[in-house]
């Protein structure tokens, strides 16, 4: 299930245990950019995390820096190694950036009707895997031509994923023509 695999590239703990049900519907077949719904468990399991940190007289971060994947944990549980897990060095960045305790002690404070509130959660989403390929041509103008398979979505994610091209290859990205994925072209 694409959510257990999702889900376990966050959190590794001793103990954990997932049944998912596929549920058809009518939707088309997954693809790049298409939002595969692997981080819909997420929403399920931080708050989760949230309820376990309190009852144990923690807080939210050192829960999930506990149960955090990291080199030496399995894709799934049992199968290929995470390779190049940061949980725990993002997370302490995070909250160093974020000033965490601090803003932590003021959580719960009234002002008027307004709570103050902290928290913190995490989700994952595949760049991809490798036998992916994409077309770049310099033409003599000076331009970089990046042909994207990604359509547009109105996130950008075509062009996010483009500036990949343009930063190996060390082209301002003023310098660079986005072709976005369109199957009248026959192009990626």
């Amino acid at each position: 299930n694409a959510a257990a695999g999702s889900i376990s590239l966050l959190y590794q703990p001793l103990a954990m245990r997932f049944r998912g049900v596929t549920v058809e519907t009518n939707t088309p077949p997954r693809g790049p950019q298409r939002g595969p719904g692997q981080n819909q468990i997420a929403a399920v399991v931080e708050p989760l995390l949230d309820k376990a940190a309190r009852q144990l007289g923690i807080d939210q971060v050192t829960i999930r820096r506990i149960n955090a994947a990291d080199k030496d944990g399995k894709y799934n549980g049992n199968q290929g190694p995470i390779t190049s897990a940061h949980q725990l060095e993002t997370l302490d960045q995070g909250a160093e950036g974020f000033n965490w305790e601090e803003r932590l002690a003021r959580s719960g404070q009234r002002n008027g009707s307004k709570v103050i509130g902290v928290g913190v959660g995490q989700a994952f989403h595949s760049a991809g895997r490798s036998g992916y390929d994409g077309l770049v041509r310099l033409t003599p103008d000076g331009k970089l031509h990046i042909h994207n398979g990604a359509g547009n979505l109105g996130t950008y994610s075509y062009g996010s994923t483009s500036r990949v091209a343009a930063e190996v290859l060390k082209c301002t990205w003023e310098n660079c023509v986005i072709h976005r994925g369109d199957s009248r072209k026959h192009l990626p």
